[in-house]
């Protein structure tokens, strides 16, 4: 199964330098204002924006794998070449490879076992949330601001919706809805969630290679007929 998903994440504060470098327990990616720390567990152990410190150590996984009503996380993570491999607790193997420019870094998953029902990129929680822009994915607090974005049209905002109440009772991501001029969107559906201590970046890609009966707007238990070619996996 190949998921072709990208998730990036990007500070608003521009500048040149950028560089790479593992250690013999974590794997450190770097912007230039943004340096992120994995853990050997597949784990986030740091998030930092300009030396500031947003997350907190080994509570956010890289992945969270969705099968058949239950949450897999990593539970060790290697570096090959260019390729961040995750084992998950149920020994199938995510990989993600990655890039990383001055101005961001970026994630793609490119292959994930085919009975995975679903993947979410995190949550990854942090601890600012002054301003959170829960539909555009951005958070700012104390002169930092840290945005994630889903880079091609299978990667969506949110969690997928047989998989909300798992997920919110596992990783505690209760939060604000989004109150818009049009109405209200529930906190699993945004790309960031404002929680009473932080916030929450939640992104999730489906596998749609499988005929499902699914809500389609307002509409319960419709069919919806499997995707064929790139964009079902």
């Amino acid at each position: 199964m190949k998921m072709k998903i990208k998730l990036r994440c990007r500070v608003l504060i521009l500048g040149c330098a950028y560089s790479m470098y593992i250690s013999a327990q974590e794997v450190t990616l770097k912007s230039t204002d943004l340096t992120v720390s994995i853990a050997e567990n597949g784990f986030y152990r740091s998030i930092q924006v300009q030396n500031e410190e947003l997350a907190e150590a080994d509570h956010s996984p890289l992945i969270t794998a969705c099968v058949k009503g239950t949450l897999v996380q990593p539970e060790k993570l290697e570096l090959k070449k260019n390729v961040l491999q995750l084992t998950m607790q149920d020994k199938n193997v995510i990989n993600l490879s990655y890039s990383e420019t001055p101005n961001c870094i970026t994630l793609e998953a490119t292959k994930v076992p085919a009975e995975y029902d679903a993947i979410l990129f995190g949550p990854v929680k942090v601890n600012i949330h002054d301003v959170v822009g829960d539909v555009v994915g951005v958070v700012q607090g104390r002169g930092v601001a840290l945005g994630v974005q889903a880079m091609n049209i299978k990667t969506i905002a949110g969690i997928p919706d047989e998989y909300m109440k798992p997920v919110k009772e596992f990783y505690q991501c209760n939060g604000k809805s989004a109150e818009l001029s049009v109405g209200s969107t529930p906190d699993y559906k945004l790309a960031a969630v404002d929680l009473p201590d932080g916030a929450s970046f939640q992104f999730a890609c489906r596998n749609r290679s499988r005929a499902e009966k699914r809500q389609v707007q307002q509409l319960q238990n419709m069919e919806v007929l499997p995707v064929k070619g790139a964009d079902a996996l």
